[in-house]
C-alpha cells in the first residue's frame, strides 16, 4: 500500500512540476523535487543502499538527464523557452525519477528487453505529455530524431536499472 501511495505521489509531483515549468516557476519545482527525494529516502529507509550511494545515483540521474535533454535540443526534438539554458523543473523531474528505482524499477532487473521497450515507449511519451501541458516543446514529427530518442531512452532505462542493482549488491549491510 505504501508503494502505491509513493507511485501516486511521485506521478502527481511530476504533473505538478510540469505545470510549474509551464508557468516558468522552475526553481520552485526543483526545490520541491529535491525535498521529495530526500523525504522518500528517509521515509522508506532503504536498508541495502548506502545513503551516499543513493544520493550519488540521484545526482548522476540529474546530470545524465541534463546532458540527454541537451543532446536532443540540437536536432530540434525538444526545446524550451529561449531565455533558459536548461529548465530547473526538468532537472527536478530527473531527480524524482530516482525515487522509482528501489521499489518499482528494480522489478525489471534481469529483463533488459522489457526494460528497453518500456523506456523506448514511456520516455518519449512523458516528453510529449509535458509538451501538451506547455512545459517544453516536443516535435515528434522529426521521425529520425524521435527514433533516436526512443533508442536512447530504451538504452538509458535498461542500463540505469542494471547500475542501480549493482549499487545495491555492493552494500552488504546498508551502513555508511
Amino acid at each position: 500500500m505504501l508503494v502505491l501511495l509513493k507511485i501516486i505521489y511521485f506521478q502527481a509531483l511530476w504533473y505538478f512540476c510540469v505545470i510549474l515549468g509551464s508557468r516558468s516557476l522552475h526553481s520552485i519545482a526543483l526545490l520541491i523535487c529535491v525535498l521529495s527525494v530526500l523525504g522518500d529516502y528517509f521515509i522508506f529507509r532503504y536498508p541495502n543502499i548506502k545513503p551516499s550511494r543513493y544520493f550519488y545515483f540521484v545526482i548522476g540521474l540529474a546530470c545524465f538527464g541534463f546532458g540527454f535533454d541537451l543532446i536532443f535540443t540540437y536536432p530540434g526534438l525538444i526545446s524550451w523557452d529561449s531565455g533558459l539554458i536548461y529548465p530547473a523543473s526538468l532537472l527536478g523531474i530527473w531527480t524524482i525519477f530516482a525515487a522509482y528505482y528501489p521499489a518499482i524499477f528494480s522489478k525489471f532487473n534481469g529483463r533488459p528487453i522489457l526494460s528497453f521497450i518500456l523506456g523506448a515507449l514511456f520516455g518519449p511519451f512523458a516528453y510529449w505529455t509535458g509538451a501538451q501541458i506547455g512545459a517544453i516543446h516536443y516535435s515528434p514529427q522529426q521521425t529520425t530524431a524521435l527514433i533516436f530518442h526512443m533508442i536512447g531512452w530504451g538504452i538509458f532505462f535498461s542500463l540505469s536499472i542494471h547500475l542501480f542493482q549493482k549499487m545495491k549488491r555492493e552494500v552488504p549491510n546498508g551502513n555508511d
